[in-house]
């Protein structure tokens, strides 16, 4: 699994660039919202409670926990996401909330690279997936709902080819965000749509949402 490292810089300026403030460099490609809590680094207690919770020991292996009010509630919910084992949500007592199947398994880089709670209450994850040849990071946002943990998103921001690097990123605003695709020279207007309960993108006529 590779770390993203190289790229955080200009990646940070990009997201920068949509308008908005200066992301975590630990979620880079994330910006205009408050991060509660963040991670980057696996650690051994992640790696322990995703075995706790039916990860076998190379599913767990990079395993990324925090702790936050997730559900909006008042209470401190334990994420814990390995690519092997997926997103689970568990509440104070340690009763699993939510949880989603393990990643597709697509190569030797395949990992969850940057676990946070953002203002939403939302949960941002940048999963990296491929080979160390060429992968690519999807940074995915995921509320708590009625049907356990739902996907409002899902979108490329970081491409790697060889030594090549292309990064995007998404930067919120009071109705969605703007996106900008890996490499892209545009962005484009995504909108929250209550009733599909996700992230639509808007026609490229559309008024900006800033």
């Amino acid at each position: 699994m590779t770390r993203i490292s190289s790229a955080v810089s200009s990646i940070i300026a990009i997201v920068a660039g949509c308008g908005g403030g200066t992301p975590s460099s630990q979620l880079p490609w994330l910006g205009g919202t408050r991060v509660l809590v963040v991670t980057d680094t696996p650690s051994e207690l992640a790696e322990r409670d995703a075995l706790a919770y039916g990860a076998t020991a190379e599913a767990a292996y990079g395993a990324l926990e925090v702790r936050g009010d997730l559900s909006g509630d008042g209470a401190t919910e334990t994420i814990i996401a390995s690519y092997g084992l997926g997103i689970i949500v568990l509440d104070p007592t340690g009763h699993a909330l939510a949880r989603t199947k393990p990643f597709v398994s697509e190569g030797s880089a395949d990992g969850v690279v940057a676990l946070a709670i953002v203002d939403g209450p939302t949960l941002a994850v940048a999963v990296q997936a491929g080979g160390h040849r060429e992968s690519e990071v999807t940074l995915s946002l995921y509320r708590i709902g009625e049907h356990g943990l739902q996907t409002l998103v899902a979108l490329p921001v970081e491409e790697h080819e060889g030594e090549d690097t292309r990064a995007g990123g998404m930067m919120m605003t009071p109705l969605g965000f703007i996106y900008r695709a890996p490499g892209a020279a545009s962005t484009t207007t995504w909108r929250y749509d209550a009733h599909r309960v996700r992230y639509i993108e808007l026609p490229a006529r559309a008024a900006p949402l800033n």
